[in-house]
């Protein structure tokens, strides 16, 4: 295949100890999967027990690759000592070439925007408040 049919991709996996990523990126460049960013793996205690574990080593990073290539990647991840999970996203080329530059961890966090106020439910204020006879006439109203 040549370079125009690669696919901008972004894998993530799950280690069970650090020594592992060695032999993560060992079975990626078997298939032609070289990361375009630095693949780190990151301490992390996990919120369910993965075969038996509580803690794991978080990582990804981003690729450019070959759609076959991926897919018989995805198929020595399945049966790999040492990894207890992984996902593997073809991203669009626009979020691609945005964030080429390196990526880290910090990154991952969201900002935190205040919500649009427009379509928020407003107190009543004094001089909107209704004389029971004006209730219950817009109750009658309602109920017509």
């Amino acid at each position: 295949m040549e370079e125009k049919d690669k696919k901008n991709y972004e894998v993530a996996f799950i280690l069970e100890k650090e020594e592992n990523l060695q032999d993560f990126l060992r079975i990626s460049r078997q298939h032609n999967i070289e990361p375009q960013t630095e693949a780190r793996a990151h301490k992390l205690n996990l919120a369910y027990k993965i075969e038996k574990a509580t803690q794991a080593y978080f990582g990804f990073f981003r690729t450019s690759a070959n759609p076959d290539d991926v897919k018989a990647l995805e198929k020595d991840l399945n049966t790999a000592a040492g990894v207890l999970r992984f996902l593997i996203v073809k991203l669009p080329k626009e979020a691609f070439e945005a964030r080429r530059e390196r990526v880290d961890m910090r990154d991952m966090r969201r900002e935190r925007k205040p919500m649009p106020r427009k379509n928020m439910p407003t107190q009543p204020r004094a001089s909107e408040t209704l004389s029971n006879e004006a209730l219950e006439k817009k109750i009658e109203e309602i109920l017509q």
